[in-house]
């Protein structure tokens, strides 16, 4: 693994993109992924603490809240050893075969069939242990 030997926290204050061009798209949904999160939580603390501490002073801190989120999630992406886990995330995920239409709709089917046929097959056990259980009074519930 390559990159620098220096911890997170070192590097958030860092402005260097470690192997720029490699694994871009994986890098950037998470990114976006993250910064979705980020907002989520803002919006969440916002609505804990916004009748509290009052609407000027929370919108002030949520706004540099989701700024610092923000920066930290773009520098957690390009941080060595994550961004080198992105690059081979996205190496391998171009290594996969996808099916075609017709062979994926034919295995929907089985697995849908499969499913139809297990649990009619529960039922029938659900139902034939019920009435022998009763029949021998060990079971005395009225469904």
């Amino acid at each position: 693994m390559g990159g620098s030997c220096i911890p997170f926290y070192m590097h958030v204050f860092q402005y260097n993109i470690h192997r720029r061009n490699q694994g871009r798209l994986v890098r950037y949904v998470v990114l976006v992924v993250l910064w979705i999160l980020a907002a989520v939580i803002c919006q969440s603390l916002y609505s804990a603490i916004g009748d509290f501490f009052g609407a000027v002073f929370s919108v002030t801190t949520m706004a540099l809240l989701a700024s610092l989120f923000g920066w930290v999630a773009y520098r957690l992406i390009h941080f060595p050893p994550v961004a080198d886990f992105l690059i081979d995330v996205q190496l391998e995920s171009s290594k996969v075969s996808w099916s075609n239409w017709i062979e994926l709709r034919r295995t929907t089917l089985i697995v849908l069939s499969a499913m139809v046929l297990f649990s009619a097959y529960l039922f029938a056990c659900d139902v034939s242990w019920q009435f022998v259980l009763r029949s021998l009074s060990i079971l005395n519930i009225n469904v």
